[in-house]
């Protein structure tokens, strides 16, 4: 089931308990909205300055007095080449397969670990999952594995054979590297995917590799 986007962030924006912040990276129309930072690619020092604004503004109208919790978009890409469809996926988990560790070299927590947990910092969204055994019929966001690439790679088939048989169905550039950093700071992290066909990345690569 396709879903629209801007009404997905309503969604989830509305129903959820204290202010959330969204960081972007597919460039889409997305409604301004309060707290939303877009980005065109992965920038460590300009994501690192973002995150330490978003956590130091205090709010008047949130409970926890700062925002905790941030919706981070990408763009991300089928790896079955037979698909053809564009839907939203919600991020379950992820794999770095950039060779990037963004919490190497200077960071803001003087003293705090560069390499920690990361096993379930995705956050489910509550009410668009289908529940089978309550029979419940809710608009459902289907979920994904990403793996995250290098910024100018793209898998071949052999890869792609090897990462379907790890469980990985999808792949994409900035929101991993984008959600170490901001688990690192404590946030809780609702991945979103706009998910296209691995073919329909050609013209973008080209355009990069220019």
């Amino acid at each position: 089931m396709q879903l629209n986007l801007n009404s997905l962030i309503d969604y989830l924006t509305d129903s959820s308990e204290g202010e959330v912040a969204i960081i972007d990276f597919t460039g889409l129309n997305l409604i301004s909205k309060q707290n939303l930072f877009q980005f065109s690619i992965f920038d460590r020092d300009a994501l690192g300055k973002t995150l330490h604004e978003i956590q130091s503004t205090p709010l008047e109208t949130s409970k926890e007095n700062i925002i905790s919790k941030l919706i981070i978009i990408d763009h991300a890409y089928l790896l079955n080449t037979q698909e053809e469809q564009t839907e939203i996926f919600y991020v379950k988990d992820h794999v770095n397969l950039s060779t990037l560790n963004p919490l190497i070299g200077t960071i803001s927590r003087v003293g705090e670990p560069r390499f920690f947990p990361v096993n379930e910092i995705y956050l489910k969204p509550s009410g668009l999952i289908s529940d089978s055994k309550k029979g419940t019929e809710v608009e459902v966001l289907n979920s994904c594995t990403v793996a995250g690439l290098n910024s100018k790679a793209k898998p071949n088939i052999d890869e792609m054979k090897i990462l379907n048989e790890a469980g990985i169905s999808h792949y994409c550039y900035n929101l991993v590297l984008t959600s170490l950093m901001a688990a690192h700071k404590d946030f809780k992290i609702l991945g979103l995917v706009v998910v296209e066909n691995h073919n329909q990345l050609n013209t973008k690569l080209q355009k990069v590799n220019q």
